[in-house]
């Protein structure tokens, strides 16, 4: 009697031939049968198995390299790497779409097109290649939101003042980008707030902090570097959204007419406050890491 239609098929001895038919159904058998991490997928890639991402949030991503986009497939780009120059080298380069782009040609993209693309720490399958790049899709392709990249030429007590960057160029332009809620200085400037008193002590990067007995002096880290700080450019960029609100408006020192700021710093950095413990009235035990 044969075996079962659908059954996995028989255990086969080392260099024995497999024929199409049974490869086919142990490798669906095991995409079945096998879980991998929250985030991911097994998929079958030809005659083997691949792990890919199956949405925005798989897997930590590294950093950027900016491409020039030569076609555009299903699920991935052909792309070629560009130099500080802006000019492409090397061979071509396969870079994923944003999972909501993905599984058909979007018409969105077109040759020449500049793209930054996220490094991450696994491979995914792109068409019949791998690749660890993803579109970083900073101008938010087919979704009605607006993302750009600034570099900070000032800091202000609630905002930015900053330029557009396309990988080569500064813009000549001033823009003003809000900074994100909890890293402006205006709204705790001299409020108390769960026991604690904000003071502003700068502008851009320190604030002290009074409970009731002791203050200590809390700093922003990374600080926000300006185009005048020298050191890599990467460094005083940030990655800003166009909102419809964000509650600051420019000072009449920047512009007289005090507009409503409508970009605000995504902080995809991770800025915050934190202190230098041996700035404190406390020692290590006291303090829950």
């Amino acid at each position: 009697m044969g075996r079962p239609r659908g059954s996995p098929p028989a255990r086969v001895s080392p260099g024995q031939p497999v024929r199409a038919g049974d490869l086919n159904r142990l490798l669906d058998s095991l995409v079945s049968r096998i879980t991998v991490g929250p985030g991911l997928e097994l998929r079958r890639a030809g005659n083997g198995l691949a792990i890919a991402l199956s949405g925005p949030q798989a897997t930590p991503l590294r950093y950027t390299t900016e491409f020039e986009v030569q076609s555009e497939s299903t699920d991935h780009l052909v792309c070629q790497r560009l130099d500080t120059t802006g000019a492409t080298y090397g061979g071509n380069v396969s870079v994923m779409k944003p999972p909501a782009l993905r599984g058909s040609s979007s018409g969105l993209y077109s040759a020449g097109d500049k793209i930054y693309a996220w490094e991450a720490n696994l491979y995914m399958t792109a068409g019949a290649s791998s690749t660890r790049y993803v579109d970083a899709n900073v101008d938010a392709k087919g979704t009605g939101v607006t993302l750009a990249w600034y570099r900070v030429r000032l800091r202000r007590a609630d905002y930015l003042v900053c330029r557009t960057w396309d990988g080569s160029n500064l813009g000549d332009t001033d823009v003003y980008v809000a900074k994100p809620p909890l890293l402006r200085d205006t709204d705790f400037d001299g409020v108390t707030y769960a026991g604690d008193t904000y003071t502003s002590t700068s502008a851009s990067y320190r604030r002290s902090v009074n409970d009731g007995s002791n203050t200590i002096e809390q700093y922003m880290t990374p600080e926000y570097l300006l185009t005048t700080d020298g050191g890599p450019v990467e460094s005083q960029m940030i990655l800003a959204a166009q909102l419809t609100y964000t509650g600051v408006n420019v000072l009449s020192s920047d512009d007289p007419t005090t507009p409503a700021i409508v970009w605000q710093d995504m902080n995809v950095t991770g800025r915050q406050w934190v202190f230098d413990l041996a700035d404190t009235p406390w020692s290590s035990s006291q303090v829950s890491l």
